[in-house]
């Protein structure tokens, strides 16, 4: 009863708001908007929302962008799996748990930035995903079975000190990685469980391990201006390995003559 929904056809965007879970409305519910599926372009979970329920948006076959609000924690299995279009995806600030295949197949995505509030990752979580680079959050400290698993594009990976375990096939048939960028040192990095069942982690093994990393961040783009008494951000890209990620501004005046 909290939870609304609207689909701009003029767009193609179906936009979640209220509070709550936010879950599928089907052809049983006198409200469906699964009758627009094949207009649905893109996903717009506004703020408020605090759960996105399993399935929810799941094999919405020409959805090509997903926007998850900052109030979102929970992720649920399958929530935005078989979604092979999309293009663009934020996740919120405040999602700790991403579920099984919670955007698995996403097959054309480049780009994934995970939020530092995650702290699980499940079962081929983004299997088949199209993205080139990866960051681990700290606070992370299994990367389940399979949640990296057939990302043929990926090439370079930042793991935290945090990870203490790396599940059978996490990174199976993701044969074109090559750099991984540990904050560790060696002797931490050789201390993690990394399980590799007939080989199916081998392609973790054989990279090029960089220890101690930290990003030395560029420029970046501003994407939100501070203000006298709020932080802004940028995005920015680390000038070694590549990776992408959100640097906050402090606040600052802006003076007059």
């Amino acid at each position: 009863d909290n939870i609304k929904w609207h689909f701009d056809d003029s767009t193609g965007t179906l936009t979640i708001s209220g509070t709550g879970v936010a879950a599928r409305i089907n052809e049983a519910s006198g409200e469906a908007y699964d009758q627009y599926r094949l207009s649905i372009r893109h996903v717009v979970i506004e703020d408020g929302i605090t759960e996105i329920a399993p399935y929810a948006f799941n094999h919405i076959y020409y959805l090509e962008s997903v926007w998850i609000g900052d109030t979102v924690k929970i992720i649920g299995n399958f929530a935005f799996g078989d979604n092979r279009n999309v293009t663009q995806l934020y996740i919120g600030k405040s999602v700790t748990t991403i579920g099984e295949y919670a955007f698995g197949y996403m097959e054309s995505l480049q780009s994934l930035v995970l939020p530092t509030s995650v702290r699980e990752i499940g079962v081929h979580a983004f299997h088949l995903c199209g993205i080139t680079e990866l960051i681990i959050p700290e606070g992370v400290t299994v990367i389940h079975e399979g949640a990296f698993s057939s990302i043929e594009n990926l090439k370079r990976l930042a793991i935290p000190v945090s990870i203490t375990e790396i599940k059978n096939a996490a990174f199976k048939n993701s044969d074109n990685l090559t750099d991984v960028y540990y904050a560790g040192t060696q002797a931490q990095w050789e201390a993690i469980n990394i399980v590799d069942a007939a080989g199916s982690n081998v392609v973790l093994l054989d990279a090029a391990i960089h220890y101690n990393h930290t990003h030395t961040w560029d420029a970046g783009t501003v994407t939100k201006a501070p203000g006298c008494k709020t932080e802004g951000e940028k995005e920015c890209t680390c000038t070694e390995c590549g990776a992408t990620g959100t640097v906050k501004i402090a606040p600052q005046h802006t003076w007059d003559s």
